[in-house]
């Protein structure tokens, strides 16, 4: 982006050169990445609400996403058949809606360096394949879904052994390993049909709805050849979408490493985004709220974790998370086998309050709310036609316990709406809420409220 002397901006788009040579054949075609542009001169919020919405209306899958269980941070790779029901029935009880299974179900996967490329179910883990716990998870009116990462192999896998020449290397070098693991040649047919054919054969031999498809490593040593950047990438695209058609009502989510693949490119491939490995609530905060600008909040994986948690050692309460993980599309990744009866009964009624309200969150336009306090206060809305919502945050108490002003975003200045603040059921117009505000004040580190207005008829 660029101005010129006589005052106007200059935009260049289109596929980023740095290291790309595509080369064409008589013959042969080339189609570039599709660009996305538009206009606004009401500034950013106007800009994101438009992104929004073009996302919901003409990319996303209708209907609302589903409550997930993941159990990563329970087993790690440490799964069985017998600990996933212990935790698949607790998540029911909590109200989960899809009960996934992480790394460490296949192969010989007891760490991150083997296991990756031999996609069979661990016998020993799962002694009659993966159906019993699949039944019992349908059961309990549950989504099944599962975790895969199908362009990696390690070097001890089987697969590896077979085929050698099937990841990115320099046939002269010593190959190099990140996080224990090569990265596969996609760009090869064999290796493209081997990927395509083990996702079919699992969605086909098991009943599966929902597929983490994750990437932990960058690519590298991809020899001369200055087009794998784009032919690697569009051949992911082409398995996912092949799959589609042939398991239309599977949901895709893309994980690589956190969320290195946010972007409208897979946006426009997969249903989900894995926003980032670091799930503490309070940095999860300014990481959603930078999101928000350009994708849509329906694509949004959020999570509850454990704590402390494992990246900043935070102690966070578990309302706290909740809030901060309601604000997209809710995740609960804790070792729920540890919960208390208390912490599965604050659970329960948080995920029952979210999905009285993520019609609201995952469909309605995304707010980032000025705060006035001298506390730092973080304060969200959302609004979808008659409905809104507040959410409020008070990570640390640094000023007393001084109160902040809010003022919404987005309703109808003429309509009157109610809601509860404290004890008190109160009634108010759009144009009051929105230029005078409601005075809020939140008390003691980690503290967060929501609040739900609804437009009285």
């Amino acid at each position: 982006v660029e101005q010129t002397q006589y005052g106007e901006t200059l935009v260049q788009m289109g596929i980023n050169n740095h290291d790309f040579k595509y080369v064409l054949q008589a013959g042969e075609t080339f189609t570039a990445p599709a660009i996305l542009a538009g206009y606004t001169n009401e500034g950013f919020e106007t800009m994101s609400h438009s992104l929004n919405r073009f996302a919901n209306e003409t990319i996303l899958r209708e209907g609302l996403r589903p409550i997930l269980y993941n159990s990563w941070e329970a087993t790690e790779f440490e799964v069985s058949c017998e600990e996933q029901i212990k935790l698949a029935k607790k998540a029911n009880e909590m109200g989960a809606e899809l009960f996934v299974v992480d790394d460490g179900w296949f192969g010989e996967r007891h760490g991150i360096d083997n296991g990756l490329g031999d996609w069979y179910v661990n016998d020993k883990k799962f002694p009659n394949g993966l159906n019993p716990l699949i039944e019992e998870v349908k059961n309990m009116d549950m989504l099944f879904g599962i975790w895969i990462e199908p362009e990696m192999v390690n070097p001890l896998a089987q697969l590896y052994k077979d085929h050698p020449e099937w990841i990115y290397q320099f046939e002269t070098r010593v190959s190099d390993t990140s996080r224990g693991q090569y990265v596969l040649n996609v760009t090869k047919p064999e290796v493209k049909q081997f990927i395509y054919d083990m996702i079919d054969d699992l969605l086909s031999s098991y009943d599966i709805d929902y597929i983490k498809w994750d990437a932990n490593r960058p690519m590298s040593q991809t020899d001369v050849k200055q087009d794998i950047w784009v032919k690697h990438i569009e051949a992911v695209y082409d398995i996912v979408k092949e799959l589609k058609k042939k398991h239309p009502n599977v949901l895709f989510e893309a994980c690589a490493s956190g969320g290195g693949r946010v972007d409208y490119g897979i946006l426009g491939t997969f249903d989900d985004f894995w926003t980032s490995d670091n799930t503490d609530a309070y940095d999860r905060l300014k990481i959603q709220h930078s999101y928000s600008f350009i994708y849509p909040i329906k694509a949004m994986r959020a999570w509850v974790t454990d704590v402390p948690n494992f990246l900043s050692r935070r102690d966070i309460p578990l309302t706290f998370r909740f809030h901060s993980a309601m604000m997209g599309t809710l995740g609960i990744g804790c070792n729920i086998l540890k919960f208390t009866e208390e912490e599965m009964a604050l659970s329960a009624a948080l995920i029952e309050e979210y999905k009285a309200i993520r019609h609201i969150v995952q469909e309605g336009d995304f707010y980032r709310l000025e705060n006035t306090s001298k506390n730092a206060y973080h304060l969200f809305g959302y609004v979808r036609e008659d409905e809104a919502l507040l959410f409020a945050f008070l990570p640390q108490t640094q000023l007393g316990h001084c109160g902040t002003r809010v003022r919404l975003r987005g309703l109808n200045e003429q309509a009157q709406y109610a809601f509860t603040l404290g004890e008190k059921e109160i009634v108010k117009s759009g144009s009051y809420l929105m230029n005078h505000g409601i005075d809020l004040r939140l008390v003691g580190d980690y503290d967060s409220q929501i609040i739900k207005f609804n437009q009285v008829k």
